[in-house]
């Protein structure tokens, strides 16, 4: 099986939390608005970098399977040979 057919289940369901302006930036592509609503939307390049490197030494889960989505995509498969 494939990891991109993989399917992530959160360890909690989800809980809405109203986010105020401080936590949320938007970006417009032509007449689409993308609104990213996370603290790393307004973390520098060096802060985000440090907030991976903690998860990933944490062994956020999330982060370890997107680990291994990116790898998969560098990975030349047995089948493409």
């Amino acid at each position: 099986m494939s990891l991109l057919n993989q399917v992530v289940l959160p360890s909690e369901p989800h809980k809405h939390v109203m986010r105020g302006k401080i936590d949320m930036k938007e970006y417009k592509f032509g007449n689409t608005s993308v609104i990213i609503h996370s603290p790393l939307a307004n973390m520098t390049d060096q802060e985000q970098k440090d907030w991976f490197q903690e998860q990933y030494e944490d062994n956020n889960p999330i982060i370890l399977n997107m680990i291994d989505a990116i790898d998969a995509c560098y990975t030349v498969s047995n089948e493409s040979k």
